[in-house]
């Protein structure tokens, strides 16, 4: 059986506090307004999602909550290894992911979703933006049998700035 595994990057966070580490940056107001769009531009297809897998960041928890406002990804589960911008440990992460689900989403960090992507798809993509989504078809039977090329890419959504 086919699987579907959904990728969002986390909004845009700020840097505005330099006190906070990196762990605890919350997103800005430009990063609000990206994910509130892209949870209502998606909503019927995450709505779809049996679980989603987030990274314990505040970034990305805000993120996750801003999509659980609009009714979507409402059942999710906070994972400290998530919180990682190696491709091959969110790998690894997904690897283990029961094989009950079938349509997972995971919300976490750059480089690791941008390089996991090209990875699994065998496609260069030229920039992840915050607060992308995208939806990768796995041509696999078991989470454990991700692997290179093993899917394609069926959705890759951004939020498109206003140009000045």
């Amino acid at each position: 059986m086919p699987r579907q595994l959904w990728l969002i990057r986390h909004a845009k966070s700020s840097w505005d506090d330099l006190s906070l580490d990196d762990h605890r940056r919350p997103l800005t107001p430009r990063g609000v307004n990206a994910a509130n769009k892209m949870a209502l531009r998606h909503l019927v297809e995450l709505s779809q999602v049996e679980r989603c897998f987030c990274s314990t960041a505040t970034r990305a928890k805000q993120t996750l909550a801003l999509f659980q406002q609009q009714g979507a990804l409402l059942d999710s589960q906070y994972l400290d290894p998530l919180y990682t911008f190696d491709d091959k440990a969110l790998l690894h992460e997904l690897q283990a992911i029961p094989d009950a689900l079938t349509e997972i989403a995971v919300l976490g960090h750059n480089p690791a979703i941008h390089e996991l992507v090209e990875w699994l798809t065998g496609e260069a993509i030229t920039k992840l933006p915050t607060c992308a989504v995208i939806k990768l078809e796995c041509d696999i039977a078991s989470w454990s049998a991700l692997s290179a090329d093993c899917a394609y890419l069926a959705l890759f959504s951004v939020v498109r700035r206003p140009r000045s």
